[in-house]
């Protein structure tokens, strides 16, 4: 903890539960190292690309209604909880359920689904209750369980080279759901970082483990990627497999559904007794969401599963296809000899797409190496750079910084989507994440960047 004091914190100073390696400080130095040298990124997990035109046409007309820029019903505004019930429930849920989903009692709505993880989180751990994910994981997992005040821990995923898929072992996820304060599993597909999407007999094996040993623990599954699976492969929700939806809490994001992240509209399907904790949280926090957002994406949510007059596919399908192609074409792109040796991994769905850089390491500068201080002296304002514990460089992290300051691409290490005490972390700093949700040409004109000039 920061130590009581007649001084006030210093810049880098956390409460001991935030102290985790440098996941906010390497974004923001990878964002800062972008903006000073003037590159393409492919680094942030945000879309560069407008909402469709009719989602951007009904804020719009419901910002021109004065009623419709209050507050609203803190759980939701009736108008997109029906909207989500109606067309979640014909997507998913209720053919398995033999019912539509209660739009009132069984959807939540808050500031994203970020915001909702947290929600959740502190609804559902008490002081040192333990939660459990894959990893790597999307970063701030940490941040929400401990300021729930629970306590991490992580079964990991691993990339099998000659299968092409990443892996997890079900007794290593058994010993960390059986520890004897678990209470809580946050499972993520499509998954960010790895791209990975999880089958129906994966959710069956994982679902009925659950059942069976761990019939107390609850399952936040994070899906904000569900319309985002490449091949053919077709999203399941973990909730509606076996005997799941007692126990699960499904997280969706109209931000990434419509390209809209600066919206910050998230929802959460599920029982209504769970949903009904995070209610309680999210009314008292937030209190209530983007009204006209709401009333906007409410009128609209069919349109992104119906084809449009003269389009040959939904504008989520359209949608999934053009992140498919820039994920085809940076597979391409590092398939050709004069590129640096870097190994696409396969990703199945989702907004990122990771590389194996291990056969890189000799064509790095030893600057960035050998100490943190990488840059020229006049060349450190406005660079807030992340150090490591124990002073050292990781493969990936001066990696990404070499591209950044020296071939203009900006770019995300992998070691920093693990816990701060996870052996991952030290033993995966060979790959790093790219974000294929962008334009193509912003995906073109980042691969080209691959190519030692």
């Amino acid at each position: 903890m920061v130590e009581s004091s007649n001084k006030l914190p210093q810049p880098g100073q956390y409460p001991e539960k935030l102290q985790h390696v440098g996941t906010v400080e390497v974004w923001t130095e990878i964002k800062q190292l972008s903006d000073k040298f003037g590159c393409t990124s492919l680094g942030e997990g945000a879309p560069n690309l407008l909402p469709p035109q009719f989602l951007r046409d009904a804020m719009v007309d419901a910002m021109g209604d004065a009623a419709s820029n209050q507050y609203s019903r803190s759980f939701g505004h009736p108008i997109f909880c029906n909207a989500i019930a109606k067309e979640y429930g014909k997507l998913y849920y209720e053919e398995f359920l033999g019912r539509p989903i209660d739009a009132m009692k069984e959807v939540l709505i808050s500031h994203g689904a970020n915001t909702l993880l947290n929600v959740f989180c502190a609804a559902l751990l008490n002081k040192d209750d333990e939660c459990v994910a894959f990893e790597p994981h999307f970063p701030t997992y940490l941040d929400h369980i401990e300021m729930a005040g629970g306590k991490p821990q992580f079964c990991p995923l691993r990339y099998d080279k000659e299968a092409k898929i990443w892996k997890y072992d079900i007794n290593e996820l058994r010993a960390a759901l059986g520890r004897e304060k678990c209470k809580l599993f946050i499972l993520n597909s499509p998954h960010n970082p790895t791209g990975k999407v999880f089958t129906r007999e994966e959710y069956e094996e994982i679902g009925t483990m659950l059942e069976k040993e761990f019939p107390h623990i609850i399952v936040l599954a994070d899906e904000v990627y569900d319309f985002l699976t490449f091949d053919g492969r077709v999203h399941v929700p973990f909730a509606a497999v076996g005997n799941n939806w007692e126990r699960t809490v499904s997280l969706y994001s109209g931000g990434k559904l419509f390209s809209a992240t600066g919206w910050k509209l998230g929802w959460a399907i599920g029982p209504a007794n769970i949903i009904h904790m995070g209610a309680i949280i999210s009314n008292t926090v937030w209190y209530t969401g983007n009204t006209p957002g709401q009333i906007a994406m409410g009128k609209t949510l069919h349109m992104a599963f119906e084809k449009q007059e003269g389009e040959e596919l939904t504008y989520a399908q359209q949608l999934s296809a053009d992140f498919a192609k820039n994920r085809d074409f940076i597979t391409e792109a590092l398939a050709n000899p004069e590129t640096y040796p870097m190994e696409p991994c396969v990703v199945e769905g989702g907004y990122f797409f990771m590389a194996d850089i291990s056969k890189c390491r000799d064509l790095i500068p030893a600057k960035y190496f050998e100490n943190h201080d990488y840059l020229p002296e006049d060349q450190r304002v406005g660079v807030n750079r992340v150090n490591m514990p124990d002073g050292s460089v990781p493969l990936d992290l001066a990696f990404c910084r070499w591209m950044a300051c020296e071939k203009k691409l900006a770019i995300m290490p992998n070691s920093f989507f693990y816990g701060k005490q996870s052996a991952g972390q030290v033993s995966n700093t060979g790959y790093v994440r790219m974000a294929i949700c962008k334009t193509h040409e912003s995906v073109k004109a980042g691969a080209a960047m691959f190519v030692p000039k």
